[in-house]
């Protein structure tokens, strides 16, 4: 059973396709549109992870096979928001605006994390509980660029452990 609480939002999202990212089933990553990503996290129903990304990404192609150990380990859903370029368009463009201001406010708020240009970064991955942002994670590492360098087995640990304690933290 999972650990996320949906109550009214429960059979509303369809396993999502990973192929793109190498991801085969079984894996616990489920498809949100960015309408439905805002109506989570404005939902005192929703207990989950999010998860921001998108597969021609070299970080979230690096992130993606951790975060999915992690989850299946945990037996914890993550909620995928595609963030790709080619999604883009006008109506997309003003959700994925009020997604980045509603992030950056409630991250520096919640987490006291240094205030940037309100932007959705990837991969990140939020741990969102009855509207609040209990913990959050972008990226993989400082110093790892992943366009140039794979993961070390020390690294993909790293990770591992700080998306695991992602998923059980609570408030």
């Amino acid at each position: 059973m999972s650990q996320n609480k949906l109550t009214k939002f429960e059979n509303s999202f369809r396993l999502a396709d990973m192929s793109l990212f190498g991801v085969d089933k079984p894996h616990r990553f489920y498809e949100v549109n960015m309408y439905d990503a805002l109506l989570l996290i404005d939902s005192d129903d929703f207990d989950g992870i999010l998860f921001f990304g998108f597969s021609s990404c070299p970080w979230c192609q690096s992130a993606i096979g951790v975060l999915n150990q992690a989850s299946l380990d945990t037996d914890t859903d993550i909620y995928y928001i595609n963030r790709a370029p080619e999604l883009r368009n006008e109506d997309w463009l003003a959700l994925d605006t009020q997604m980045a201001r509603w992030l950056d406010e409630h991250i520096e708020m919640e987490l006291n994390v240094e205030k940037i240009e309100p932007h959705i970064y990837v991969p990140q991955i939020v741990h969102l509980k009855d509207r609040k942002i209990i913990n959050s994670y972008r990226g993989i590492a400082p110093d790892h660029n992943a366009m140039y360098t794979g993961m070390s087995d020390e690294l993909k640990n790293s990770l591992y452990n700080k998306y695991v304690e992602i998923f059980k933290a609570s408030d």
